[in-house]
């Protein structure tokens, strides 16, 4: 038994594993992920997100949290 991952170009499914010549003639279950492959390079996260001290001193985060959450 072996599992692989690969992709399906052009309607042929490339593996990404080399070593399956062993198996040649055997059946095999394939299973379609419903996801598709992200391009290189991705969304950049980073762009949408705002700096803040928080995780730089959590302790001070917290003490002023809790100071601060009387009305």
């Amino acid at each position: 038994m072996v599992a692989a991952k690969g992709v399906i170009r052009n309607s042929i499914l490339v593996l990404e594993q080399d070593d399956i010549s062993r198996y040649e003639g055997r059946d095999v279950i394939v299973t379609f992920l419903d996801r598709r492959q992200e391009k290189e390079g991705g969304v950049d996260l980073d762009r949408f997100v705002i700096p803040y001290d928080r995780g730089t001193d959590p302790d001070e985060y917290i003490k002023e949290l809790r100071q601060n959450d009387r009305i």
